[in-house]
């Protein structure tokens, strides 16, 4: 089974001095800290190195760089250095983002190693056992590079929130295509193609008092404006479906707490990928 739906709020990617081995131009690390997906950092080569410092120790257990070009066969490794240089986490090389199972393939229909990705909007993610860090250092390669360099275009660090139940079941995800459909003068159909994003709605029911406050400080403390990382099937052994249900994102509408029950509280909420 997988984890509890976990979100991460407190960005600390935002508050660190960040560093790259590699920066092709005017494409430099510091654009891994504002949410415009098309501001990207680029590496030189097909593998990247990329440091994030702070002057106090930040708490870390998630990992995740988003809007990248990664392909299936992309490989992280995450580095978690305390005080006096000590290393406190080092998840060794894992795929950042796993391709679906042989098992999941229609032979010869299918390519090989496909994520569920849109094209350039990989999620390279990791989680950790929680720790204090002053330095995080998140090494990248990716041998089947069809470009021969690494971007991504928002880094996201930090502790996460996950509630004692997870969502009901009954989640829904859908694709929203802003695309537009118009007639030509001889009938044809044509589309005027254009972005594409997620839209996601979970339902949180019966939550203790210590799950409702921490989801008031998440959902209610950022309001409209702050993204927040959100994972609903953290390590599960479906690759695609975390992948799926993974997104930056931000809250779509202003949610509904309702207390249905004495000492327990419901909210729904939906999100919209950035």
């Amino acid at each position: 089974m997988p984890a509890n739906l976990r979100i991460i709020y407190d960005n600390a990617a935002d508050r660190a001095a960040i560093s790259a081995a590699s920066s092709a131009g005017a494409m430099t690390p510091d654009r891994l800290q504002n949410d415009m997906k098309s501001d990207v950092w680029r590496s030189t080569s097909a593998t990247a190195t990329l440091t994030l410092s702070w002057p106090t120790v930040e708490p870390v257990a998630g990992v995740a760089l988003c809007y990248s070009n990664l392909s299936s066969q992309a490989q992280m490794r995450v580095t978690a250095y305390g005080y006096a240089g000590d290393l406190v986490a080092d998840t060794g090389w894992q795929l950042a983002c796993p391709p679906k199972t042989i098992d999941e393939l229609r032979w010869g229909v299918e390519p090989l190693a496909m994520h569920a990705y849109l094209p350039r909007q990989a999620i390279a993610q990791c989680w950790i056992a929680p720790v204090l860090a002053l330095r995080l250092v998140i090494e990248l390669m990716d041998p089947s590079s069809q470009t021969g360099y690494i971007e991504a275009g928002r880094a996201v660090v930090g502790d996460y929130w996950s509630p004692e139940r997870s969502a009901d079941l009954g989640v829904s995800i859908g694709m929203t295509d802003t695309s537009k459909h118009y007639r030509t003068g001889g009938g044809d159909l044509l589309t005027d193609m254009s972005t594409r994003h997620r839209k996601q709605n979970i339902s949180l029911s019966m939550m203790r008092a210590s799950d409702r406050d921490r989801f008031w400080d998440v959902v209610w403390g950022g309001g409209l404006a702050r993204p927040f990382y959100f994972s609903l099937y953290p390590d599960s052994l479906d690759v695609r479906l975390e992948q799926t249900h993974s997104m930056y994102c931000k809250l779509a509408v202003t949610p509904v707490m309702t207390t249905p029950f004495f000492n327990r509280t419901s909210a729904a909420i939906e999100l919209e990928e950035i």
